[in-house]
């Protein structure tokens, strides 16, 4: 039994043919959805219930009967797609959509999108024997997602979709993360007042490293959920700075007030990936970004394991540590893109960097960067919008 209340999106690893026999097998990465899953869950993908078979680093695989794929779009998913994602309701748990059964009546065609001045009307064509059972008010699940229908006719009907869920700004953002490009992020005139050059941490390439040293010029690096680095046991550097005071009076020192931007900074350790050989190379630090992404995504499966095994310290990928709270706590970039990355249903690590003014010696001004982000297109998305939907003042 489901809502129709997606918790989120995953990603697409293959789709083959089952060792069973006539079954189809489909493996989705569901990062921090697929957190206490067992072998016999329900998971609705795309609205369609199917049963966890397999479980492996992060990732889940399900069995497709022929009758699954011929009335769902499943059929014709394939690696690196997106799919909703919901988890079987719980005795207890408080439904919000309506009661969805995970059993997919048919597929439809969208035939009209109007983009009307307070809300979205999607026409979908269906069948003429379902449309029978549809009336209006009533809901329906559309891949996963609980709707209100409008109006009904003889071989389709309408749903509204209210106001955005997020400004057209931040869909952009969640979009281009999700594809593997640059996001800007600006924080707060009254605070930092940077703007920050950031991307996926699972998505990060050599290019993207260059890019940031190139375009950007500031210190990338590695901002983490912090229930990923508590798992790996990772303290913030002035913590660990405060603690040698014990042996020398100097170290407190030196973690003695606050940055002038008013808190303390969120560095832990630095580290390399074992495989690399300077570790600062465009092709070294996007290998260990990289590898630390795929850390934090099987953090309850090996990830520990992996980290201490196959990563060493100090290195040339300063780790930042994420609040509890996040915006309800702290306001920084490091924060801020880790929020970012849990919108767009992507493993909280991200690749950050400063963005420089060669000109002036001083950060980029919110105005240069809006002129940069015109001229490559990269959506630029200021704080206030991540406030605004996190609803924190």
């Amino acid at each position: 039994m489901f809502t129709g209340i997606v918790e989120g999106m995953g990603k697409v690893r293959s789709v083959s043919k089952s060792k069973k026999g006539a079954d189809t097998s489909l493996r989705v990465r569901l990062g921090k959805l697929g957190r206490n899953l067992k072998r016999g869950d329900s998971v609705s993908i795309n609205g369609a219930c199917l049963t966890v078979t397999g479980l492996s680093k992060g990732e889940a695989e399900f069995e497709m009967v022929a009758e699954t794929i011929r009335r769902t779009n499943l059929g014709g998913v394939k690696p690196g797609d997106m799919v909703n994602i919901e988890r079987s309701m719980r005795v207890g748990d408080r439904l919000e959509g309506h009661f969805v059964l995970g059993h997919v009546d048919d597929t439809g065609i969208i035939e009209d999108i109007q983009n009307l001045p307070s809300e979205t009307k999607i026409w979908i064509k269906l069948d003429k024997e379902l449309a029978k059972s549809i009336v209006s008010k009533g809901s329906i699940a559309v891949e996963g997602v609980s709707l209100t229908v409008v109006d009904v006719e003889a071989d389709r009907v309408s749903v509204s979709l209210a106001d955005k869920s997020y400004p057209l700004s931040l869909t952009e953002a969640i979009t281009a993360l999700k594809a593997g490009r640059f996001v800007l992020v600006h924080d707060d005139k009254g605070r930092e007042n940077e703007v920050d050059m950031v991307v996926a941490a699972e998505q990060v390439k050599p290019h993207h490293i260059a890019t940031m040293r190139n375009d950007a010029g500031g210190l990338v690096c590695l901002a983490i959920a912090n229930e990923i680095t508590t798992k790996l046991g990772l303290v913030y550097m002035h913590d660990m700075i405060a603690g040698m005071g014990k042996v020398n009076p100097v170290f407190s020192r030196l973690t003695e007030g606050k940055a002038a931007y008013g808190d303390k900074p969120s560095f832990s350790i630095s580290v390399n990936h074992r495989s690399t050989y300077t570790g600062i190379t465009d092709h070294d630090r996007a290998l260990t970004i990289s590898k630390m992404a795929n850390v934090c995504m099987k953090i309850d499966d090996g990830g520990v394991e992996d980290f201490a095994k196959n990563f060493f310290a100090p290195g040339h990928v300063p780790i930042l540590i994420a609040s509890k709270r996040l915006l309800r706590d702290r306001m920084g970039h490091t924060e801020l893109c880790v929020y970012l990355m849990q919108l767009a249903g992507l493993t909280p690590a991200v690749a950050i960097c400063e963005m420089m003014d060669s000109a002036t010696h001083m950060a980029l001004s919110i105005e240069a960067a809006k002129d940069y982000a015109t001229k490559f297109n990269i959506p630029l998305i200021d704080a206030s919008e991540l406030k605004a939907h996190a609803r924190v003042a």
